[in-house]
Protein backbone atom coordinates (compact mmCIF):
# COMPACT_ATOMS: atom_id res chain seq x y z
CA UNK A 1 0.00 0.00 0.00
CA UNK A 2 1.23 2.98 -0.79
CA UNK A 3 0.30 6.68 0.41
CA UNK A 4 0.42 9.81 -0.96
CA UNK A 5 2.80 12.14 0.62
CA UNK A 6 1.39 15.60 0.69
CA UNK A 7 5.17 16.32 -1.37
CA UNK A 8 4.93 13.99 -3.93
CA UNK A 9 2.64 16.48 -6.02
CA UNK A 10 5.97 18.66 -6.23
CA UNK A 11 8.99 15.91 -5.97
CA UNK A 12 7.04 13.43 -7.56
CA UNK A 13 7.96 10.39 -4.81
CA UNK A 14 5.22 8.89 -2.85
CA UNK A 15 6.30 6.75 0.03
CA UNK A 16 4.84 3.29 1.94
CA UNK A 17 2.60 3.70 4.35
CA UNK A 18 3.52 2.91 7.75
CA UNK A 19 1.06 0.68 9.21
CA UNK A 20 1.42 -2.26 11.39
CA UNK A 21 1.38 -5.52 8.92
CA UNK A 22 1.28 -8.94 9.68
CA UNK A 23 4.37 -11.63 10.15
CA UNK A 24 3.73 -12.75 5.66
CA UNK A 25 3.14 -9.76 4.79
CA UNK A 26 6.21 -7.88 6.46
CA UNK A 27 8.14 -10.90 4.85
CA UNK A 28 6.85 -10.39 1.07
CA UNK A 29 7.64 -6.10 2.43
CA UNK A 30 11.28 -6.89 3.17
CA UNK A 31 11.27 -8.82 0.15
CA UNK A 32 9.89 -5.78 -2.07
CA UNK A 33 12.25 -3.25 -0.13
CA UNK A 34 15.57 -4.28 0.05
CA UNK A 35 16.22 -1.14 2.01
CA UNK A 36 14.53 -2.42 5.00
CA UNK A 37 16.61 -4.80 7.48
CA UNK A 38 14.59 -6.92 10.18
CA UNK A 39 15.63 -5.85 13.74
CA UNK A 40 13.76 -8.27 16.72
CA UNK A 41 10.54 -8.75 14.50
CA UNK A 42 10.29 -5.27 12.71
CA UNK A 43 10.49 -3.77 9.68
CA UNK A 44 12.89 -0.56 10.14
CA UNK A 45 14.35 1.10 7.14
CA UNK A 46 18.46 1.59 6.76
CA UNK A 47 18.36 5.57 8.63
CA UNK A 48 20.47 6.67 11.09
CA UNK A 49 20.16 5.44 14.54
CA UNK A 50 20.02 8.51 15.81
CA UNK A 51 23.94 8.88 16.34
CA UNK A 52 25.06 12.23 15.51
CA UNK A 53 28.09 12.78 13.32
CA UNK A 54 31.57 14.89 14.36
CA UNK A 55 30.15 18.04 14.94
CA UNK A 56 26.83 17.02 17.07
CA UNK A 57 27.71 13.79 18.80
CA UNK A 58 26.61 13.96 22.27
CA UNK A 59 29.26 11.61 23.32
CA UNK A 60 32.01 13.77 22.01
CA UNK A 61 35.45 14.41 23.64
CA UNK A 62 36.92 17.22 23.90
CA UNK A 63 40.55 16.86 22.05
CA UNK A 64 44.11 17.72 23.56
CA UNK A 65 46.21 20.05 21.81
CA UNK A 66 48.91 17.83 20.00
CA UNK A 67 52.24 17.83 20.63
CA UNK A 68 54.54 19.09 18.37
CA UNK A 69 57.29 16.52 19.45
CA UNK A 70 54.90 13.98 18.56
CA UNK A 71 56.60 12.29 15.78
CA UNK A 72 60.05 12.62 17.62
CA UNK A 73 62.11 9.49 19.43
CA UNK A 74 64.03 12.10 21.62
CA UNK A 75 62.34 13.53 24.57
CA UNK A 76 61.00 17.26 24.48
CA UNK A 77 63.73 18.16 27.35
CA UNK A 78 66.50 17.05 24.80
CA UNK A 79 65.12 18.66 21.78
CA UNK A 80 65.13 22.06 23.64
CA UNK A 81 68.39 21.44 25.70
CA UNK A 82 70.05 20.65 22.17
CA UNK A 83 68.34 24.07 20.93
CA UNK A 84 68.96 26.51 23.37
CA UNK A 85 72.66 25.18 23.60
CA UNK A 86 73.20 25.94 19.99
CA UNK A 87 71.67 29.39 19.98
CA UNK A 88 72.93 30.92 23.45
CA UNK A 89 76.45 29.29 23.07
CA UNK A 90 78.88 30.30 20.05
CA UNK A 91 78.82 26.55 19.39
CA UNK A 92 79.32 24.51 16.05
CA UNK A 93 76.74 21.70 15.49
CA UNK A 94 79.84 18.94 15.85
CA UNK A 95 80.34 20.65 19.54
CA UNK A 96 76.79 20.51 20.65
CA UNK A 97 77.08 16.98 19.57
CA UNK A 98 80.49 16.42 21.54
CA UNK A 99 78.81 18.22 24.72
CA UNK A 100 75.71 15.97 24.60
CA UNK A 101 77.58 12.99 23.98
CA UNK A 102 79.59 13.16 26.92
CA UNK A 103 76.18 13.68 28.78
CA UNK A 104 75.16 10.39 27.38
CA UNK A 105 72.64 11.49 24.50
CA UNK A 106 74.03 10.34 21.23
CA UNK A 107 72.64 12.61 18.19
CA UNK A 108 73.81 13.50 14.88
CA UNK A 109 74.91 16.54 14.35
CA UNK A 110 72.49 16.83 11.62
CA UNK A 111 69.87 17.19 13.87
CA UNK A 112 70.70 20.37 15.47
CA UNK A 113 69.76 22.94 12.48
CA UNK A 114 66.41 20.80 11.83
CA UNK A 115 65.34 20.98 15.61
CA UNK A 116 66.33 24.62 15.24
CA UNK A 117 64.47 25.23 12.26
CA UNK A 118 61.70 23.64 13.36
CA UNK A 119 61.49 24.53 17.05
CA UNK A 120 63.67 27.14 17.85
CA UNK A 121 60.51 29.86 16.87
CA UNK A 122 58.23 28.22 19.34
CA UNK A 123 61.02 28.15 22.07
CA UNK A 124 61.65 32.27 21.07
CA UNK A 125 57.71 32.79 21.75
CA UNK A 126 57.88 30.70 25.09
CA UNK A 127 60.82 32.92 26.28
CA UNK A 128 58.98 36.53 25.16
CA UNK A 129 56.08 35.17 27.08
CA UNK A 130 57.54 34.90 30.03
CA UNK A 131 59.58 38.10 29.39
CA UNK A 132 56.67 40.16 29.04
CA UNK A 133 54.68 38.18 31.92
CA UNK A 134 57.88 39.18 34.52
CA UNK A 135 57.74 42.82 33.50
CA UNK A 136 53.97 43.22 33.40
CA UNK A 137 54.55 42.28 37.62
CA UNK A 138 56.15 45.63 37.48
CA UNK A 139 54.57 48.26 38.22
CA UNK A 140 55.66 50.55 36.04
CA UNK A 141 56.84 48.55 33.27
CA UNK A 142 58.61 49.31 29.48
CA UNK A 143 59.75 48.14 26.94
CA UNK A 144 63.41 50.17 26.75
Amino acid sequence: MEAECPFSATTGHSFPQQTRQDPAARQSADKQHPRHIILAGTVRPNAPSGKRGRLGAPHARARKPESPFRYFNSSPEVIRLVVLMYVRFPLSLRNVEDLLFERGIDICHETVPMWWNRFGPMFAGDIRRQRVSRMRGFRHWRWH
